[in-house]
């Protein structure tokens, strides 16, 4: 039984040299950045959400008051992010044909703006991180 045990690598040094071996995939490199960026975009979005919407503006030396239009945030999110898919569209001569119906996009478009609204309205009254929290527990 200790003979068997003697041939078995030792847990950590199996670990860095399977990481060591996957890391010189070139797949698995590309897929570790777009993990790091989507994240980091997201935690980098995230705080900017808050501190937009939960740190006062002075308005004239004395008075401060806070961001009150969630809507024209969501519209300029909206807007931005046309303009980048158009972008990288036309960079990527990418389809810009629908698969299905436009009519058939409208629920999930109204929903997500509407959900994207009721983000920044909550941030009025919770921090990111508690938001965050509550939207990870409706999947459990």
């Amino acid at each position: 039984m200790s003979n068997s045990q003697s041939s078995l690598p030792s847990s950590s040094s199996s670990s860095s040299s399977s990481f060591k071996q996957l890391m010189q995939h070139p797949q698995a490199l590309k897929i570790l950045g777009c993990v790091v960026g989507v994240v980091g975009s997201l935690l980098v979005y995230g705080l900017l959400q808050e501190r937009i919407m939960t740190r006062p503006y002075e308005t004239d030396g004395e008075n401060e008051e806070y961001f009150k239009f969630s809507v024209f945030l969501v519209l300029s999110n909206r807007l931005l992010s046309c303009l980048m898919a158009m972008g990288i569209l036309a960079y990527s001569r990418g389809n810009v044909q629908p698969v299905a119906g436009i009519h058939r996009y409208c629920a999930v478009s109204l929903s997500n703006v509407i959900a994207t609204y009721c983000q920044y309205e909550a941030l009025k009254y919770v921090s990111f991180p508690v938001q965050t929290l509550g939207k990870c527990a409706k999947m459990i």
